[in-house]
Order: structure tokens, then C-alpha cells, then sequence
């Protein structure tokens, strides 16, 4: 028996198959973004990128999050952690779910605020964590 591989641009998300009928019903959708019925992005450059630094301060404010995913799966959660090609985003429950960061199409906060790269690039309205390590003199 042979096994296809599946690209990796086709997960959009992970979680322990023993949480699935937990998180299920946390998962919602907006149809708007469904509707679009957007394909992966292949090219890194042109996906839809988050920086670290707006990452850090919403990791270390603990607020709750709304993920926007390609197909239109919103996730609403506490950022748990990141790395580069992943975020973890806590449920209800501390339940964490793996979002990868090709699959992300927005990320807003409860005022609406968006932290995409685009957005935040015009705005520049991000805040420095004390987490943040510039490479100054000072280092």
C-alpha cells in the first residue's frame, strides 16, 4: 500500500485526535472568507505573514484572539507560543491547537484591531515586549 504525502500547504491546523469532539465545536466559520473559496498561497512572500513583534506583546498580554484561517475557519483563543512555522493558540479550556502560519488569514483582537504584516507595515502601531532583544550598543 502506497502513501500519498499530503503538501504541507494543504494542514491548516493541528490538534491530539483525542481532543477532536472538544475543539470541533469551538471551530467556527466565516462564510465570507469561505465563500472566497482562496487556494494555499505556495510563494512564502505573498502569504498572509504576522510578525513576531506583534506576536510577543499579544503572547505576553494573554487577551483573546481571532484567527481567520484560508478556508474560512475562525479560531478564538489565547496566543499560547509560536515559532516559525506555527502558533499555538489555547482554546476554551487551555485545549492548544496548532495553526500553521501559511494556513492564517487574518488575526484580530476584540477591537478589531488586525496584526497582519500589510496592516501593521501602513499603521505601525505595534509595541515593543519587554521580550523584545534589539541588537543595539546596549547588547
Amino acid at each position: 500500500m502506497g502513501k500519498d504525502p499530503i503538501p504541507k500547504t494543504d494542514v491548516k491546523l493541528l490538534y491530539p485526535v483525542e481532543q477532536a469532539e472538544t475543539i470541533r465545536p469551538l471551530l467556527k466559520t466565516d462564510q465570507k472568507v469561505k465563500d472566497l473559496r482562496l487556494e494555499p498561497i505556495i510563494p512564502a512572500k505573498d502569504r498572509h505573514h504576522i510578525k513576531n513583534k506583534s506576536l510577543f506583546p499579544l503572547m505576553k498580554a494573554r487577551e483573546v484572539l481571532f484567527f481567520t484561517l484560508m478556508e474560512g475557519e475562525k479560531i478564538k483563543g489565547i496566543l499560547g507560543g509560536f515559532t516559525r512555522y506555527e502558533i499555538t493558540v489555547n482554546l476554551k479550556g487551555g485545549i492548544p491547537v496548532y495553526l500553521l502560519r501559511h494556513a492564517v488569514y487574518d488575526l484580530r483582537d476584540k477591537k478589531g484591531r488586525c496584526f497582519l504584516k500589510s496592516f501593521q507595515k501602513s499603521r505601525r502601531d505595534w509595541e515593543k515586549s519587554d521580550l523584545f532583544v534589539s541588537s543595539g550598543p546596549d547588547c
